[in-house]
């Protein structure tokens, strides 16, 4: 006996999807960024990076 089928299915896994992305999107509001914006290397590193993405 098959409970869903192909879409039901699809379906699903979309919702999950959406649900663990909704929680990422959660846990990223509740972290602390300040001790990041200090950080010299890791900014350092994002402006390198936003460099070569820029550059190709």
């Amino acid at each position: 006996m098959t409970l869903f089928n192909e879409e039901d299915t699809a379906e699903v896994y979309d919702f999950i999807s959406y649900l663990n992305m909704k929680r990422k999107r959660e846990a990223i509001k509740q972290m602390d960024l300040a001790p990041f914006s200090k950080d010299k290397r890791l900014i350092h590193q994002i402006q390198k990076s936003q460099g070569n993405r820029v550059n190709g």
